[in-house]
């Protein structure tokens, strides 16, 4: 995968990937966190349409490492409990390092396409649903920027393992936990349709690109709603 691209959004800098397919990854950490050592606080985020099912679907996953161990160190999944087992109808946030720490809501997958969010909160995991809080409860601060980590959509790591099976419309990160009022005003597929964009791409914090190729800034008649103008410009990896 490539074209990772640095971005602003209303919460800060983001970047995104170019994407429009399933089970896909690439060499390189999805979210840096608050504190820059891995055990810091982050948001993560997905849109996407799970189907209930008695299989676990990692809609979005940062693997092991490079080597092959499909196993998710942070991951967003579909009809999963708080461990990461199967649980049909479940969605879960959680992360692991030789044991699972995470949160799950029961029963919330009902065939629409939702905007799923994952913060850790210090040593507390919560889980959202279209901007409104499914679940919170303990974890543990665990180390999610070690090395040879690899980002997946719609895998747990290696394009195959607990597959995912749909299209994820965007994915996004934050390296901080995200207030409640940001959560809310990302909380339906309009809001995040107009912050992201969507058009089939995949957002992450520091994914690990160093140059880029700027277009100029574009102009749209009409879309100037302030006096306080910010240029617009689509950013590509070189």
């Amino acid at each position: 995968m490539s074209n990772v691209e640095p971005i602003g959004s209303p919460f800060g800098l983001a970047a995104r990937c170019a994407t429009g397919q399933r089970n896909v990854e690439w060499a390189g950490q999805f979210v840096t966190t608050s504190n820059g050592v891995g055990t810091g606080d982050f948001t993560i985020l997905v849109v996407a349409n799970p189907s209930a099912s008695g299989t676990v679907g990692h809609m979005l996953a940062q693997k092991n490492d490079a080597a092959g161990s499909p196993f998710a160190q942070m991951a967003l999944l579909a009809n999963a409990s708080s461990t990461g087992a199967a649980s049909s109808g479940s969605v879960c946030f959680f992360t692991f390092n030789g044991a699972s720490y995470g949160v799950a809501a029961a029963g919330v997958i009902d065939g629409d396409y939702h905007v799923w969010i994952g913060v850790r909160r210090l040593t507390t995991f919560e889980i959202y649903k279209d901007g409104v809080i499914l679940n919170a409860g303990p974890g543990v601060a665990i180390n999610i920027n070690q090395a040879n980590r690899f980002m997946a959509v719609g895998s747990r790591g290696n394009g195959t393992t607990e597959a995912f099976g749909q299209d994820v419309l965007t994915a996004a990160a934050w390296n901080r936990a995200l207030s409640a009022d940001e959560i809310a005003a990302l909380g339906t597929i309009p809001a995040t349709a107009q912050i992201f964009g969507y058009r089939r791409r995949l957002w992450a914090v520091s994914a690990g690109v160093s140059t880029y190729t700027l277009s100029a800034p574009t102009y749209v008649p009409g879309s100037i709603t302030s006096t306080g103008l910010t240029a617009r410009v689509t950013v590509t990896a070189a």
